[in-house]
């Protein structure tokens, strides 16, 4: 049976974790005061944030796909923090693949994949949690 190779060892997977967090507040609608005392977000029941740590990101889009269409989850957050490391055009193909709704964003340090979000949802912080309405 296949399996992708890890390539963010464990000791960084939280370094990195935290780093997608911060872009995916960066997307987010914030109903909260500004707080400079501000703790680390959560996401909503609903929601995964996950960290791509593998060497296959178009398996890990497949799988996250197939995680909400099996009901397990309702919206996935996937980020890779090695946007160059595929073809734009090759994860254009595996999303349009996707059986739920998606969308995606690069930028220099991360590719985003929204899975079962678009432009008719919106990402929000309340109370310290990322959900999406």
């Amino acid at each position: 049976m296949y399996e992708p190779k890890v390539i963010i060892p464990e000791d960084y997977q939280s370094s990195y974790k935290l780093m997608l967090y911060k872009e995916v507040v960066k997307l987010c609608e914030n109903n909260q005061p500004v707080n400079p005392f501000q703790s680390f977000f959560k996401e909503d029941d609903a929601l995964k944030i996950a960290l791509n740590v593998t060497n296959d990101l178009p398996q890990a889009i497949k799988f996250w796909d197939e995680e909400i269409s099996l009901g397990k989850i309702n919206y996935v957050i996937l980020g890779d923090p090695d946007p160059g490391g595929y073809n734009e055009k090759v994860l254009q193909n595996v999303l349009k693949e996707c059986s739920n709704k998606n969308s995606y964003l690069i930028n220099k340090d991360w590719f985003i994949a929204l899975i079962n979000i678009d432009d008719t949802n919106k990402l929000v912080v309340k109370e310290s949690t990322i959900t999406v309405e």
